[in-house]
């Protein structure tokens, strides 16, 4: 009987992370940093496309950049995306610099 009450507490721990994943939406995604596409980038919310920023700057050799330059890199991701490009386009396209 042990061992049935620890297969119990197993399954519904189980069940409780998997819950817990689908519960914390897109966050358990990893960003694809400058690989993400504007149509992606423009149906997040603002952590998560600050997230993209970090990791994109990240993949440029900055692993600790200034909030001023993740900022600043967001706001000109925002406006080029959801005025210039298309969705297929990437956040690396837009002029960040």
């Amino acid at each position: 009987m042990r061992r049935t009450g620890s297969v119990r507490f197993g399954a519904a721990l189980a069940a409780a992370l998997c819950a817990a994943g689908l519960l914390s939406g897109c966050s358990a995604v990893a960003p694809k940093g400058g690989d993400t596409t504007c149509g992606e980038f423009n149906k997040m919310n603002k952590e998560d496309q600050t997230g993209v920023i970090r990791q994109m700057i990240s993949e440029d050799g900055n692993s600790e950049p200034a909030n001023m330059e993740v900022n600043g890199k967001l706001v000109s991701a925002q406006l080029y995306c959801k005025t210039l490009a298309s969705d297929s386009n990437t956040v690396r396209e837009a002029p960040l610099s």
